[in-house]
């Protein structure tokens, strides 16, 4: 109904004659004078999920009242299973976290990105192993996906496995050889070893190569230790942003 429509005082009596429909308002107030005598009362809330790795997602949530599970599909109740993981690890239940998340892998056994998110939940646990062990299937579900990669490096590195992570790290520079995130992740692994000379010549040779990726910028200002070099490179990074090549036009 138009909100105009729902706000009326007569609402009531025009809403029962639709019975059984699934009455949408716009506040929890409205619910309330409405519920009893419109059972299928619920409130729609817009809201947004904050960013956590790599998420910014819009959600549509039923605040007062959740639709009943048999009226949902299949993908939505994997996205609500989804979603509600992400609340739940918001807020810290990694617990709960990983239960909304496993019910979504088990509706969807192969999906990358929940082994990962289930994954990371163990590791803020403290559980690493069997945070390896979820992001080990996220990549054999999705083998190209370059930031799980360098995450499972990372954990690698974390749990004292450095030669693993140098393995899985040449293994997909040789797959992807043209992909920076890689060489960069390399070169960090190098420098994390107390090898920063050889970090700072392949991040040097990237940004040769690659001479509008920021990224790479970035990592060669951390690696460097001359006062003139890293002024050279701050400058280099503030002259690529002013670039007409790298602005997004408007208007």
């Amino acid at each position: 109904f138009p909100a105009s429509v729902s706000r009326m005082a007569s609402f009531a009596s025009i809403a029962a004659l639709f019975p059984g429909a699934l009455i949408a308002v716009d506040t929890p107030a409205r619910a309330a004078e409405l519920e009893p005598a419109l059972p299928n009362v619920v409130v729609i809330e817009e809201t947004t999920i904050p960013a956590v790795d790599m998420h910014l997602n819009l959600y549509y949530q039923l605040a007062t009242r959740a639709l009943p599970a048999e009226a949902l599909s299949p993908q939505a109740l994997q996205e609500a299973s989804r979603r509600d993981g992400f609340l739940a690890y918001q807020e810290g239940n990694f617990d709960q976290a990983i239960e909304q998340w496993s019910q979504w892998l088990a509706a969807d056994p192969l999906n990358a990105e929940a082994l990962e998110l289930i994954g990371g939940a163990w590791i803020q646990k403290g559980d690493l192993q069997k945070g390896l062990d979820y992001y080990t299937q996220s990549l054999e579900a999705g083998p190209g996906q370059i930031h799980m990669v360098i995450r499972r490096t990372e954990l690698l590195e974390r749990m004292d496995r450095p030669e693993e992570a140098r393995e899985q790290l040449n293994l997909y520079a040789r797959i992807f050889p043209e992909n920076p995130d890689i060489l960069i992740a390399q070169a960090q692994w190098l420098n994390r070893r107390g090898r920063r000379l050889e970090a700072r010549a392949l991040v040097q040779q990237l940004v040769t190569e690659r001479p509008l990726n920021l990224e790479a910028r970035l990592a060669l200002l951390h690696l460097q230790e001359q006062p003139a070099q890293r002024h050279a490179t701050l400058r280099s990074i503030l002259d690529l942003g002013r670039a007409p090549d790298s602005q997004v036009a408007f208007g």
